[in-house]
């Protein structure tokens, strides 16, 4: 039986931090994916920086040629802003969008490189405390929502949906800042009063986790009260003490994430039909 191929290098691979010269790369057409987005270009415009690409050259080749490992839209993005400079005849920014920031490394390997590629495309993601923490500078700094979206490029819909969790209580925000809640959980705790959101907390202290299911009954729960308040003013009677709706929350709580389920509940003389689902996700360790 043939010996199975190692992925991962033995040692840590040896790299270089240089600047580039943009003709020594591959061309546009040769870069994989779709091309950078007008945002994109705008704030390296704006700002004149752009982040380190990754590449790889043989040992013995640090001159070339190169196969880029991350960031083949910063490369054709960077390329336009050096076509716009040359066309307007601006040597200035010819020479700083000439070369581009670069971490070379070094190895006679393809497989690695392969590795390191698939890696940082599959390890990268939002990351939703350092977002929160970021637009509340620049908001405290006298920045707007539309001013910040025009100069990131992200969504007024992201800017508003991060900011939302403001409305967390300190601990369930502390929570996410470090990384002990997922995004998705902290935008669905966001929702809640404050009274909902603290008890998630404590279990979260006790626990150590906080799953979306937890916070998805906590949801159909809030939903079961509002709608025994508005079925009170309904039959111009008192709203109903909470025991008659026992068997709801018991039931609500037995359910399984994943599956849709349907009951009928006899409250203060009026049938209610219920349809629940609770959505499944993955658990979150502290």
């Amino acid at each position: 039986m043939p010996e199975q191929l190692s992925l991962l290098p033995e040692e840590p691979l040896p790299h270089e931090v240089v600047a580039i010269p943009l003709d020594r790369l591959p061309p546009d057409a040769e870069l994989e994916g779709e091309p950078p987005r007008k945002a994109m270009v705008d704030v390296y415009r704006a700002t004149g920086v752009c982040p380190h690409i990754l590449l790889r050259a043989d040992l013995d080749a640090m001159g070339g040629p190169y196969q880029v490992i991350d960031g083949r839209r910063r490369i054709r993005a960077w390329r336009m802003l050096y076509r716009e400079a040359k066309a307007a005849g601006d040597a200035e920014g010819m020479e700083r969008y000439g070369t581009i920031p670069s971490i070379v490394v070094l190895t006679d390997a393809a497989v690695s490189a392969d590795v390191i590629s698939l890696a940082a495309h599959a390890h990268r993601h939002d990351n939703l405390a350092a977002s929160l923490v970021a637009i509340e500078r620049l908001q405290a700094a006298g920045g707007t929502e539309r001013s910040i979206a025009r100069a990131t490029g992200m969504s007024l819909g992201t800017i508003h949906r991060t900011l939302q969790l403001l409305k967390l209580v300190p601990a369930l925000r502390e929570a996410v800042l470090h990384g002990r809640i997922t995004g998705q959980v902290a935008e669905q705790c966001a929702k809640l009063p404050a009274s909902m959101q603290e008890s998630l907390a404590d279990g979260l202290a006790h626990t150590g986790r906080l799953r979306l299911q937890e916070v998805a009954r906590c949801r159909t729960v809030r939903s079961v009260v509002a709608a025994q308040n508005v079925l009170g003013d309904l039959l111009e009677a008192p709203t109903p003490p909470i025991d008659p709706w026992q068997p709801v929350t018991e039931w609500i709580q037995s359910l399984a994430a994943g599956k849709r389920q349907t009951r009928r509940f006899r409250v203060g003389g009026t049938t209610v039909t219920l349809s629940v689902l609770i959505r499944q996700e993955q658990e979150v360790a502290a």
